[in-house]
């Protein structure tokens, strides 16, 4: 039986997804940052690190990757390292990976791209060719100027990546499924987060346990409509509201 790989896989969605396929019987290969406990722990900001991922990962399968879940999602970092772990650390480690995923039985591949990539507007268009052109310092030229802009530049970016490459002789020409899903707001493991950023953290945590009338105004359900009860959860995650909803 082969590995499914998962990037980011201690915190947050990609937490939640390795325990899902843990729980199913699957043999999970998780990968993240040192000191959070993953089986392979690298950081992924310079095209070093990213080749020195790829060869452990490999390293530790010894044999098919069946299918690979890209989770990398940095927030609040410097732009610099956003555009290098979000982007390039995917696509990197997804071309580095594609040889043995063509081994698998049934080879897929699946990046979460944000729903930020959707509903921000101003994100600027030559960046996003920088990107796909691999051309990093160009990209990081730009954004000088839309700061508050690479998160989303980043995800839009992997979005038109997987477009343009999942149905090409590398990918769909080997038999491997590629596709980007756009779970949106999704409350994974409130406690870890507050650990991990306090300020955000706490606020996720104490909103998480409010009823989703109360807390709407002040969440980014301002921004993202959820036309129906409140964020939503893995399957299998408490619920701190669900005791107060009515049936």
């Amino acid at each position: 039986m082969g590995y499914v790989v998962i990037t980011g896989s201690q915190s947050r969605l990609g937490l939640a997804v390795r325990k899902q396929l843990e729980a199913s019987g699957k043999s999970v290969l998780g990968l993240d940052l040192p000191g959070k406990g993953a089986d392979v722990e690298v950081d992924l900001a310079t095209p070093g690190s990213r080749q020195h991922a790829i060869q452990r990962l490999l390293k530790h399968c010894a044999g098919p990757v069946e299918a690979v879940v890209c989770c990398i999602d940095l927030h609040d970092a410097p732009v610099a390292e956003i555009v290098a772990v979000n982007y390039f650390g995917t696509v990197e480690l997804l071309a580095g990976v594609r040889a043995a995923l063509a081994r698998g039985r049934e080879p897929a591949a699946v990046v979460c791209v944000s729903n930020a990539a959707m509903i921000t507007p101003g994100i600027p268009d030559s960046a996003i060719k920088a990107l796909l052109e691999g051309a990093e310092a160009g990209a990081l030229e730009i954004l000088k100027d839309h700061p508050d802009r690479a998160y989303a530049t980043c995800h839009l970016a992997l979005g038109r990546w997987i477009r343009r490459h999942a149905p090409s002789s590398d990918w769909a020409g080997r038999d491997i499924t590629l596709n980007g899903v756009s779970p949106g707001p999704l409350v994974a493991d409130p406690l870890t987060q507050t650990f991990e950023n306090p300020l955000t953290g706490w606020w996720s945590l104490w909103a998480s346990m409010l009823p989703a009338e109360f807390a709407a105004p002040f969440t980014l359900g301002q921004s993202s409509p959820i036309p129906v009860r409140d964020l939503p959860r893995p399957r299998g995650s408490p619920d701190p509201g669900a005791s107060r909803r009515p049936g």
